[in-house]
């Protein structure tokens, strides 16, 4: 079975219960399990979900246990003002992401390109569904997922921004 994975805060398990009915739909022409890593344990009817207790020290490796990286969001004002920390884990990892099209994932993500963006729940479908029929495109996407963070995130391109930074401060 393919693995979907979920990283965070029991708190926001509210925008993993909004993914109920896509994995209900995707019960029916798929096989997964549901990799949760929180500090509490999740639970779904339509999910076959295995909880891990998140730790820094095995984080990035229980990413890497992820095929498809999820990261729902409702669109309110609070999920927009959020950082897409959740979609960088999975994509810096190499694991492409499935993203609520909310705030920074906007900005972060091009579609079919780094990783997925849904609109809605049909969205979510498809693109679960085609990341997980083929290991090639999940192989590809995760490539050039890691390849966007580290042109974005990584630490020579974000001290060169420091320097340039501290280097004109003066001007101010």
């Amino acid at each position: 079975p393919v693995t979907l994975g979920w990283i965070g805060q029991s708190v926001n398990f509210k925008f993993l219960d909004g993914l109920d009915g896509v994995f209900h739909e995707l019960n029916k022409f798929m096989n997964f399990n549901l990799l949760v890593v929180a500090d509490k344990d999740f639970y779904s009817k339509n999910a076959n979900v295995v909880n891990k207790r998140w730790s820094p020290d095995l984080e990035v490796s229980y990413i890497l246990e992820m095929d498809i990286g999820l990261m729902p969001l409702e669109d309110s004002e609070w999920s927009r003002g959020k950082c897409a920390f959740k979609a960088i884990q999975y994509m810096a990892a190499g694991v492409p992401a499935v993203a609520s099209s909310v705030g920074a994932n906007l900005e972060l993500i091009s579609h079919r390109k780094n990783s997925y963006l849904a609109f809605d729940m049909q969205d979510w479908i498809e693109s679960i569904k085609e990341l997980a029929e083929s290991f090639e495109l999940r192989n590809e996407i995760g490539k050039s997922s890691r390849a966007s963070i580290e042109d974005r995130y990584s630490l020579n391109v974000v001290s060169a921004r420091l320097y340039d930074l501290f280097i004109n401060l003066h001007k101010l």
